[in-house]
Order: structure tokens, then C-alpha cells, then sequence
């Protein structure tokens, strides 16, 4: 019998070669850390729960303009039950920006559960294009 030579097959490397994959990653991440600034533009708000004790304690010391939004779309300022013009809200911070001429006036929106988005960023980029505040917090539950 005549005997045939035995076939020997190359070694072959079952690995997974992730260097491209991992340069594709790290494009992506630098393209995502470049962008995410760029799409953050509008209003500035600080999104603040009223249940902590730390935060009650700073709003009580620094006394700030709270402006109510109920579901009907009035204004309304602090504790008052009449409903407020954007003028009157105005003339009222400037008023309180004149009492407390070493601290930052605070201005505080408290929107009803069923009042749009857009109300609120009315009312915000009007206290903002009118006065010198620049930052406006939501009172929230």
C-alpha cells in the first residue's frame, strides 16, 4: 500500500482582534464629550426638592421672589391671592433687588402640576431679558 503524507493544517488564532474596535470607541467618546456642551443651551435651572431641611433653612435665610403659576396660566407673587402681571412681577424683584443690595435676589418659579412647559419658560425668559437674575429655580414637591 502505498502511504500518502498527512495534512497538517496552519495554526489558526481564534482571537478576536479588538484594537479597532476600542479606536472606534474612543472616536465616539470624544465626538459624544465635544457635542454634549454644544446641544446644553436655554435657561439655567436648578431642579430642587423643598424636602430637604438644608434647603428650606438656605431659602428662608436669603428670602427669594416666588412666583406661583396655577393650572389656569395666572401669575401670582409669594403669598398673594390676586394674580400678578409680568410687570408687577418685575417691579417686585427689582423691589427686592433694592432691600438686599449684598445678596443675590433669588428668583423661585412654583408651576402647577398641570401647567405646560412653555408657560414656564415664558415667565423665566422674561424675568431673565428684564432683569439682571440669571439663574431661576423651580419649586417642585
Amino acid at each position: 500500500m502505498i502511504s500518502l503524507p498527512k495534512r497538517t493544517r496552519a495554526n489558526t488564532d481564534a482571537n478576536i482582534n479588538i484594537v479597532p474596535y476600542i479606536d472606534v470607541m474612543l472616536v465616539l467618546l470624544v465626538i459624544f464629550m465635544m457635542t454634549t456642551p454644544i446641544l446644553e443651551q436655554g435657561i439655567e435651572v436648578d431642579l430642587t426638592p423643598l424636602d430637604k431641611d438644608v434647603l428650606m433653612e438656605e431659602l428662608v435665610e436669603n428670602d427669594p421672589v416666588i412666583v406661583s403659576i396655577d393650572k389656569n396660566g395666572y401669575f401670582y407673587i409669594g403669598e398673594s391671592k390676586s394674580p400678578a402681571t409680568l410687570e408687577q412681577i418685575i417691579v417686585e424683584i427689582e423691589e427686592e433687588d433694592k432691600v438686599n443690595k449684598d445678596v443675590k435676589v433669588k428668583v423661585l418659579i412654583k408651576p402647577d402640576k398641570d401647567v405646560r412647559v412653555e408657560k414656564y419658560f415664558d415667565i423665566a425668559t422674561f424675568i431673565q431679558r428684564n432683569t439682571n437674575i440669571d439663574k431661576i429655580g423651580v419649586i417642585g414637591k
